[in-house]
């Protein structure tokens, strides 16, 4: 039960961010009074900010003989198959949890 989730959970939420990346890239709630869209933006470039120089010295040590064509299509290339395959796996595995009862996920974050 746990693979079908996974698997059925990675292929709609691929459609789903490849059907609404357009609407959801350029959404700002103008009518409504969130504000998260805007403490996001801030939360995420100060992250980078800090996180930048150890990504880049990361980045530069296991690079060392390839071209830079070649280091960003990897990065993009395998750093989202990778992020992509760690929310399958893991939210699949969450979905299972909560559905079956085993754990009880939704009350562990409140």
């Amino acid at each position: 039960m746990t693979s079908q989730f996974m698997v059925e959970g990675f292929v709609n939420s691929l459609g789903k961010t490849l059907g609404n990346f357009i609407p959801m890239s350029l959404w700002t709630d103008p009518a409504g009074d969130s504000t998260f869209w805007k403490d996001w933006t801030v939360f995420y470039w100060a992250w980078w900010i800090a996180y930048a120089p150890m990504v880049g010295l990361f980045v530069a040590r296991i690079s060392r003989g390839r071209t830079i064509r070649e280091l960003i299509i990897a990065e993009l290339v395998f750093g989202s198959l990778g992020t992509w395959v760690f929310f399958a796996v893991w939210g699949g595995y969450a979905l299972d949890l909560q559905i079956s009862g085993a754990l009880d996920i939704k009350a562990l974050l409140r």
